[in-house]
């Protein structure tokens, strides 16, 4: 799956767009959380209000809104009633970057067709060309189903990350909240690959399933056996933030497979009629047939075991997006590779690529760095510091204070667990330090959550610029 040059070069196109060439040009690709990060990096770097005089910055998306997938669990459970329970997003055009940059493109004008390291040009798909002097990636990255063999053909699989996925999962609540069967339905929830888009979400998901299923009575919960696998011991945090989601599946009667690396999956459809209910739904007890098989490999010794669900829930496997992987800049995992301090991209001066799209080790306990959401915000924010060191002639700045906060709803009744990771001694001293995790468990974790996107969207948009993130609680 990892990137390859073409055999050809492409033969350069004259550059159609060069403004004021005798500012360095900063091309920032993505408008999410790492673009803004960068952004917001930049006028820190200057006066905090607008951009340093000396630079020409470029920022551009594929998108012409913005999606926040935390948002997503809020709506297959049925907490999003100001929006009619439909998955929000926000008008990238109300971005305060709009009003900061030189250059801002959207759809069609902001989405890259090929990359030239070679020239220093992005290829558009409105047929302009873009140059840069620095360049920022941080398109985020692709969903890639066909990296586990039957996950592209299996219909109905739950992609976890992705908004589109919100009303088939609706779905398939649906259909577990019906009448009980004989024997139980088998719920998957799986980490197909690591790394993946943020790491507690699975463990959000198997809990809110589960507090659904305990919503609608303990008969029905009776009825769904629930699931959780990952390709590991465990994916994310340290021996105490196991032991804490551990302990809260064990209290909710949710099985955990550890080490379980999914290696294919075939799908038998099932007849449903018009609702997504089974046609024999009316029975009250019902002998059914499992509608997926799952081929696992287990362990280290790689043991090979097979299973049967009803419900599958998937993190898929990602990769970057199709102009990155043309350019070749990536790995096996189909990622760009950066260094840990810097991000910036092995191989390519003054290049620099943030967010999912990336991949990085934190040396000590050798497991990928944290890329989504805030600590793409805070990848962005350093690149801005070496941007601005290398630019003026100055010292490289000095390693980020990395403390980020996650907010997983965990457990019945709002209550959920906060993981708080400090990366900032790794990055002091990435041989010698490990990550620090501080672990608390709260009450009103939907809320804690819905503040912590809202605090987001103003720092995008501006403060009254957007509509609030309102959950029902």
């Amino acid at each position: 799956m990892g990137c390859t040059l073409s055999a050809e070069a492409t033969p350069p196109l004259p550059p159609t767009e060069d403004p004021d060439s005798g500012k360095h040009k900063v091309v920032i690709v993505g408008a999410s959380f790492g673009g803004n990060g960068v952004i917001q990096g930049l006028l820190d770097g200057n006066d905090g209000e607008i951009l340093s005089p000396s630079l020409h910055v470029t920022l551009l998306d594929a998108n012409e809104e913005m999606s926040i997938s935390a948002i997503n669990q809020y709506v297959w459970t049925n907490r999003s009633s100001s929006t009619n329970n439909k998955v929000q997003s926000w008008p990238l055009s109300n971005l305060r970057a709009k009003r900061i940059v030189q250059d801002f493109r959207v759809g069609t004008a902001g989405t890259v067709q090929e990359l030239n390291w070679d020239q220093k040009y992005l290829e558009m798909k409105d047929g302009k060309t873009i140059k840069w002097d620095t360049l920022v990636l941080a398109p985020g990255t692709v969903s890639d189903p066909s990296s586990v063999p039957g996950l592209d053909k299996a219909v109905g699989v739950i992609d976890l990350g992705a908004s589109k996925d919100v009303s088939n999962m609706e779905k398939q609540m649906k259909k577990l909240l019906s009448n009980p069967c004989v024997p139980p339905r088998v719920v998957l929830v799986a980490v197909t690959r690591m790394p993946y888009k943020c790491p507690p979400m699975p463990f959000e998901t198997v809990s809110l399933i589960d507090n659904v299923l305990r919503q609608a009575g303990e008969e029905v919960r009776q009825g769904v056996r629930v699931i959780i696998s990952v390709p590991a011991e465990f994916p994310f945090g340290g021996p105490k933030v196991k032991e804490k989601f551990c302990k809260a599946l064990k209290e909710m009667d949710i099985e955990f497979w550890p080490n379980h690396l999914i290696t294919s999956m075939e799908h038998e459809q099932i007849v449903e009629d018009n609702d997504g209910d089974s046609v024999a739904a009316s029975v009250s007890s019902m002998v059914h047939s499992h509608a997926y098989t799952v081929q696992f490999e287990v362990g280290e010794e790689k043991t090979e075991k097979s299973a049967e669900f009803d419900t599958l829930f998937c993190t898929f496997p990602q990769r970057a997006p199709d102009f990155v992987q043309k350019a070749g800049p990536c790995n096996k995992l189909g990622l760009i590779p950066v260094d840990l301090l810097t991000n910036g991209i092995e191989g390519h001066e003054d290049a620099y690529a943030i967010g999912d799209v990336c991949h990085t080790l934190l040396p000590k306990p050798n497991k990928p760095h944290p890329k989504a959401g805030e600590f793409a915000y805070m990848m962005g924010q350093q690149v801005a510091k070496h941007i601005l060191a290398r630019h003026d002639g100055k010292p490289e700045p000095a390693p980020q204070e990395r403390k980020g906060k996650c907010v997983a709803e965990v457990g019945m009744k709002g209550n959920g667990i906060v993981v708080e990771p400090d990366f900032s001694a790794v990055l002091a001293n990435p041989e010698e330090e490990l990550p620090k995790f501080n672990i608390t468990e709260i009450g009103e974790a939907a809320v804690e959550k819905e503040a912590w996107i809202n605090s987001y969207l103003e720092r995008f948009f501006g403060k009254g610029n957007y509509e609030l993130f309102v959950a029902d609680n």
